[in-house]
């Protein structure tokens, strides 16, 4: 399924498959489409500072336009709390805003003997929000594997 002329901005769309022979038989997704033109002023919107949210912590990140061409950046700092090892600090959130709105980011760093890494999705809209999920892992030599996943939010300060 292809989708065509949206105009910029964000939209819901209902994908319904609904089996011929019984119509109680079905099965239903929606899927947020967020669409800008990259380097118009609206797309622009997210350019600048964030303030995001997780676990009741704030985390500071920017999002900058890109010396490659039809593309932003996104580099900032997020703590975590990991049970058995307790709070890491400035792990470092560095990816790029894709063109259709979406987020391609990871989580990265090394200390202790402790090597953190993971991913960092989501989406953010012109509206100056922004949410999303990430995941993340910590080993060390010799120690169990420990993951974390948690969701985030965010706004764009003025």
């Amino acid at each position: 399924m292809a989708v065509s002329g949206l105009n910029q901005g964000s939209r819901i769309i209902v994908v319904r498959a609904t089996n011929p022979n019984n119509a109680s038989l079905y099965s239903e997704r929606q899927k947020t489409v967020i669409y800008y033109e990259p380097f118009t002023v609206q797309a622009d919107a997210i350019v600048g500072n964030w303030l995001g949210t997780t676990l009741g912590k704030n985390f500071n990140f920017s999002i900058a336009r890109s010396p490659i061409y039809f593309r932003y950046d996104i580099e900032g700092k997020l703590d975590i709390q990991f049970e058995g090892v307790g709070l890491v600090r400035d792990i470092d959130l560095l990816g790029v805003l894709n063109n259709n709105g979406t987020i391609s980011a990871s989580l990265s760093k090394s200390y202790n003997g402790f090597s953190i890494s993971g991913k960092f999705d989501g989406h953010f809209k012109t509206t100056g929000t922004g949410e999303g999920s990430y995941s993340a892992k910590a080993e060390k030599s010799g120690w169990p594997k420990i993951s974390f996943k948690e969701k985030w939010t965010a706004v764009k300060l003025p």
